[in-house]
């Protein structure tokens, strides 16, 4: 076990077509997800209609894709540059998910006017952050996982 968190990671999780194609698929798994299944009570999040909680939903998630796309793009510069083992890897989609989460606790404070203790509204966000995400990455890597085992064309 020690010995694969210090192996350097596949290329094909270093490719520009994977990145890309992770961040697509995040971005519309977020959208769908917080949309229609509603977990964590969000729609209470924002005291407004069906119609309008999905446009607002919808540029909280899609604002929270920039920091996304912002760090996968520093990836992929380093990625070329720097031996990226497994335990960077696992590091790297770490902190994301904390840099994420303190996005949205800025957004939270200064455009929703949230109330809550800082501490207890950043460990509420990161737990939903964490459940949004866990979901589409894990089902992207194990996708990508098992690229490297699929038939090729000619």
């Amino acid at each position: 076990m020690m010995k694969i968190i210090f192996r350097e990671i596949p290329d094909y999780l270093k490719d520009k077509s994977t990145i890309i194609t992770q961040v697509m698929f995040v971005s519309i798994f977020a959208l769908v997800f917080i949309n229609i299944y509603s977990p964590f009570n969000a729609s209470s999040w924002f005291e407004v209609g069906r119609i309008e909680f999905f446009f607002y939903s919808s540029a909280f998630i899609l604002s929270g894709m920039l920091v996304i796309v912002l760090s996968k793009l520093i990836f992929f510069l380093l990625a070329g540059r720097l031996k990226l083992t497994y335990l960077l890897f696992g590091i790297w989609h770490l902190l994301e998910i904390l840099v994420l989460t303190a996005a949205y606790l800025v957004v939270d404070l200064v455009l929703l006017k949230s109330e809550a203790e800082l501490v207890e509204r950043f460990t509420g966000l990161l737990f939903i952050t964490l459940l949004v995400l866990a979901i589409p990455y894990s089902l992207s890597w194990r996708c990508e996982l098992i690229r490297p085992f699929a038939p090729r064309g000619t």
